[in-house]
């Protein structure tokens, strides 16, 4: 079953996470016969629904999140709606592209691939895009390994481990597009105090901060900001993009 993880601080969510490249949007599209529908399930805050909507006549961007939805910023082109990812509010065959965003090891597989079955035309495009830890500098990598690793050990879900596999062993629907969602990279330029507001939206901080009434991140912050120093630094984390097409 899906699992709210988000609806606390949603804001922050849409403030700290890191944008996708404008070139990951380019091929999925590239990639879809048609371009009357996609269908962004768990959109969180919106970020990939307003990309999409570039392409598309219209975007469906779906989450469990209210709180999320409410926080995405508006566009002709897009409906939000608060709804499971297991039962979308879309007809039969509707949909050309489906994306899902750092958000498919949160849902009930079976049911929602029943979904994707239902719904996505044939000829449509499924993809799934998933990353795991970031890396800056080996110093400061050692203090977020040490918060991610030791300080939340046992706040994490079981899901996460999808996260950490790269989605390897979750049952994907339809063939591979041969090369497809290949060479993409996620990267930004923060400061240390972007890189602390983005630590701060992770499930596993809030999950802590629920069972113990305290930060986690706090913690870690002295060391990180001794680490950091001043101005920006270049932030990268693995980029996972699995596509199918749908026969």
């Amino acid at each position: 079953m899906s699992k709210d993880r988000f609806s606390h601080a949603s804001d922050d969510y849409l403030r700290y996470r890191p944008r996708y490249s404008f070139s990951l949007f380019n091929e999925l599209a590239g990639l879809a016969e048609r371009h009357e529908q996609a269908w962004d399930c768990g959109c969180g805050s919106g970020q990939a629904s307003l990309a999409l909507a570039q392409y598309f006549q219209r975007v469906l961007a779906t989450d469990l999140s209210l709180a999320q939805v409410v926080e995405a910023p508006a566009h002709n082109r897009v409906r939000y709606a608060a709804a499971r990812a297991e039962q979308p509010p879309l007809g039969a065959e509707s949909v050309d592209l489906i994306l899902v965003a750092q958000a498919l090891h949160w849902f009930d597989f079976q049911a929602f691939f029943a979904e994707v079955e239902r719904v996505l035309r044939r000829g449509g495009v499924f993809a799934a895009v998933t990353y795991n830890l970031l890396t800056i500098t080996p110093e400061i990598d050692a203090l977020v390994h040490e918060l991610y690793y030791g300080l939340l050990e046992g706040c994490w879900d079981a899901e996460r481990r999808h996260v950490e596999e790269a989605y390897r062993t979750i049952p994907l629907p339809y063939k591979p597009i041969p090369g497809a969602g290949a060479g993409h990279s996620l990267q930004a330029q923060w400061s240390v105090d972007h890189l602390l507001g983005y630590l701060r939206t992770w499930s596993g901080v809030k999950q802590y901060q629920s069972r113990y009434a305290k930060d986690p991140v706090a913690l870690v912050e002295p060391a990180l900001r001794a680490a950091w120093q001043d101005g920006e630094r270049a932030v990268n984390w693995p980029l996972t993009v699995l596509v199918r097409r749908k026969p």
